[in-house]
């Protein structure tokens, strides 16, 4: 791995079938795979007319979403084994910037042969690829400081050394009405994994992006315990998908 002196390369860690997901057993490439399948079907539903170059961000975003659970701490904590310090999954995400960065074509060709739709982009968009994947549980945010990015979490805090900020604030705002997008998908496939049932017909017989929204709000208690139990936190699940909800009228 790229983490603590491993060289795997990404694509083959992201297709691995031991890298867990979570801890009941799902592994990470079926995760990604089907929030990416998730997010491309939402935006094809409701997304007419939607900017292409846009489009092809969000699903990368939705490929990559999950990426700081390839950290061996966190697989460890995931197996249930003992680790001297837990660690958030999404605070991880910039240990990765550099190999996403050197493999980023060969990630885009992987995922294209996923999804069956050429996923084409160049270095500029990466900046909020690492955006996407900080902001997906609505906790962090990414920080320019030093000309480097960092995690940072509390949006109000201000900081000397930051130039720049992309939060999911910025987000929701830059690709409207799916800014969101990412972290519905995410839900979604968490949710139907741990019902056990296809995702599928839940999007086929809901009449409205913002109504699946709302659908999520209802079921949020659901998804929350279930991602409790890998990762104990307050996940504010219910503020979170009202704040995407609350300006989509698609």
């Amino acid at each position: 791995m790229y983490m603590r002196g491993y060289i795997k390369m990404l694509v083959d860690l992201l297709k691995s079938d031991s890298i867990l997901a979570k801890s009941k057993g799902l592994s990470l490439f079926d995760h990604l795979v089907q929030v990416t399948q998730i997010a491309q079907k939402i935006i094809t539903l409701w997304g007419k007319g939607f900017d292409e170059k846009k489009r092809k961000i969000l699903l990368l975003g939705s490929f990559l979403h999950d990426i700081g659970k390839i950290d061996p701490v966190f697989q460890k904590m995931l197996r249930g084994e003992k680790v001297v310090k837990r660690i958030k999954h999404e605070a991880n995400t910039i240990d990765y910037e550099d190999a996403i960065r050197s493999e980023l074509t060969g990630i885009c060709k992987f995922l294209s042969e996923q999804i069956s739709e050429k996923i084409t982009v160049d270095e500029s968009i990466i900046d909020d690829i690492l955006a996407f994947a900080a902001t997906h549980h609505g906790l962090f945010y990414i920080s320019r400081e030093n000309g480097k990015w960092r995690i940072r979490r509390e949006w109000t805090v201000f900081n000397l050394k930051e130039t720049e900020r992309i939060t999911l604030i910025d987000l929701l705002f830059e690709y409207y009405p799916f800014g969101g997008i990412v972290i519905i998908a995410d839900l979604i496939q968490s949710y139907c994994f741990e019902k056990q049932i296809d995702w599928t017909p839940i999007l086929r017989e809901t009449p409205s992006y913002s109504q699946l929204v709302n659908f999520l709000i209802k079921e949020q208690r659901i998804i929350e315990d279930s991602l409790k139990l890998d990762e104990p936190r307050d996940y504010n699940l219910k503020d979170i998908l009202t704040l995407i909800g609350g300006g989509i009228d698609a």
